[in-house]
């Protein structure tokens, strides 16, 4: 799989979780029935097949200063695109950023009567709506937020400036798709550029689920990381494709990251024993290993951290993400965990009001008591959706009892007591 998907350039982490989280969803078809739809309601989406609405579009506040690609050179000479959203006063702001490979500017739908969407649309949005109904859960957000990222209609409100950035090589800005080392190496100049802004108090903080998630481990482990790099929250974000999706405990995964970008379908275009040959090739857990050659050195990770680990992403995020959380060297870090769905929660009032409050710590210096908040809000789950929460001061658990399980083939159990 490695060496026959992903960017040229020979690391394949970055592309993989861009391949997952996008590609997945652009094959997934789009249904646009007839429906008679009044943009005055406030759902403004078609009703999911059980007649559910999946996202509520808020208004966008008043007193914003909205300014569209603007561009951002790089050493090398290439421009990246970015949308800045910062409150319109005078004044000097901390800022969030994203950098994302699924476009800055394209946004939820909004509909007009007939069903059809209107221009700049994001059509992923509808493709989710279509393919998981009521279990993409319910999103409170605006029509300025691009896919997992900030809501800039919740943080410019907060006196935040938001800065959403269209990777190297995607959409707007220039250039190639970027190994994980390069766009460690972008992002750190986009940091400092940030900083040297006349609207920016030069602290600056990182926020995103997924991809977005994943590029802050790679700028904040780079050596050296932006000084201007105060907190990030990487929310649900793998940090070793090779381990977390591609070869799970060294097992080829051989459905859902294999139907990637154009692999299957060039399998099927292949001579029967060059294809045979091709698919070996892919399955290989040691042909592959050059894959976790990307992934970052966690360890160097010092800068404080909000990071969001789920029970509900085990096919991508779960494990890397936990494992982030233990191996990351700060020593101001939290946990937040949940079993939910994962765009719900991160736009949630309880996630947002978590990420607010770290951040007014970390980047605006306010005294709120966040350095009295637990190390780790723990969600213990009965149903999908009945849960408690559990303040901790580690994860996992220091008081935990473990047992040894044994397979039983005859009655297919798990017994405490070996054969």
């Amino acid at each position: 799989m490695s060496g026959l998907i992903g960017s040229h350039h020979g690391d394949y982490r970055f592309f993989c979780p861009v391949a997952v989280a996008i590609l997945s969803l652009l094959f997934l078809p789009v249904v646009c029935p007839d429906v008679n739809h009044p943009t005055s309601n406030p759902y403004e989406i078609r009703p999911s097949p059980d007649g559910l609405l999946p996202y509520l579009i808020l208004p966008t506040p008043p007193g914003m200063v909205i300014e569209k690609d603007v561009r951002i050179a790089m050493p090398d000479g290439v421009k990246l695109a970015c949308n800045v959203y910062r409150p319109d006063k005078p004044g000097k702001f901390p800022v969030i950023l994203s950098v994302t490979p699924y476009g800055k500017d394209l946004t939820p739908p909004v509909y007009k009567p007939d069903g059809t969407p209107l221009p700049g649309a994001y059509i992923p949005y509808m493709s989710r709506t279509y393919a998981y109904g009521a279990d993409m859960g319910h999103m409170s957000i605006s029509r300025l937020a691009s896919w997992e990222a900030p809501d800039p209609a919740f943080w410019v409100a907060k006196n935040y400036v938001v800065l959403i950035v269209d990777q190297r090589g995607g959409f707007k800005s220039e250039g190639r798709t970027p190994t994980a080392a390069e766009g460690a190496d972008d992002l750190y100049t986009i940091v400092e550029w940030a900083a040297a802004r006349e609207w920016s108090t030069g602290n600056i903080g990182m926020l995103g689920v997924s991809a977005l998630a994943m590029n802050q481990y790679d700028v904040a482990s780079r050596d050296p990381a932006p000084p201007h790099l105060k907190a990030i929250i990487p929310w649900e974000g793998a940090s070793n494709m090779y381990r977390d999706l591609f070869f799970w405990g060294g097992i080829p995964e051989t459905n859902f990251s294999r139907s990637l970008g154009p692999f299957k379908a060039d399998l099927a275009k292949m001579p029967p024993d060059q294809a045979a040959k091709a698919w070996a090739i892919a399955m290989d857990p040691v042909a592959n290993q050059r894959t976790m050659q990307a992934a970052p050195r966690l360890e160097r990770i010092t800068v404080p951290t909000l990071l969001c680990a789920s029970w509900s992403d085990k096919g991508l995020h779960t494990q890397g993400a936990f494992q982030a959380w233990r191996r990351i060297a700060s020593r101001d870090r939290w946990l937040y965990t949940h079993g939910g769905r994962k765009w719900e929660r991160f736009y949630s009032e309880d996630a947002t009001n978590y990420q607010k409050k770290f951040f007014d710590y970390f980047l605006k210096g306010l005294q709120n008591g966040w350095e009295d908040t637990p190390r780790v809000r723990l969600e213990i789950r009965e149903t999908r959706d009945e849960y408690t929460v559990r303040p901790e001061k580690e994860f996992p658990l220091a008081r935990t009892q473990y047992r040894k399980l044994y397979l039983n083939a005859v009655d297919r159990s798990m017994t405490l007591a070996g054969a």
